[in-house]
């Protein structure tokens, strides 16, 4: 009898672990990733790095150990381990913006990611060029 009051307890909190791959959206500038949370209890990004072309997310819950490659445009990958949302921009992107939607109805909790692109940096400017001399034009006397 303890057994399965074992594997009932394993199997609830096997199931109480969110879904961790993302479910992927392309839209007119950026890209969403929405990955599922836990329903219990409220779920708060903790810390967040954003280290071109890295994002680390840490939360406060738990989440089942994934991780795989997107073809999206602007991710490349993502990987979660614990508390640790992980994803891979490709070149040109990031900027996210995050946010955790609560429950509404029959829907989980959800992390939104919503990945743009970066403006390119700037070029440094170039330093103004000195006018070629002209043949045409003798020096001045020296008095």
């Amino acid at each position: 009898m303890n057994w399965r009051l074992f594997l009932s307890v394993a199997v609830a909190l096997w199931f109480s672990l969110a879904l961790a791959a993302p479910r992927v959206g392309t839209h007119p500038g950026y890209t969403r990733l929405v990955f599922d949370l836990p329903g219990t209890p409220v779920v708060r990004v903790q810390s967040k790095k954003v280290t071109l072309p890295y994002l680390t997310l840490r939360l406060n819950t738990l989440l089942r150990a994934e991780r795989g490659t997107l073809k999206a445009p602007g991710v490349v990958a993502y990987s979660v381990a614990g508390s640790a949302v992980n994803v891979t921009f490709a070149p040109g992107y990031g900027n996210p913006k995050i946010q955790v939607v609560p429950r509404q109805g029959s829907l989980p909790q959800r992390l939104v990611i919503d990945v743009v692109r970066v403006a390119p940096p700037k070029p440094a400017p170039k330093p103004a060029a000195k006018p070629a001399p002209n043949p045409n034009r003798r020096p001045a006397p020296a008095w």
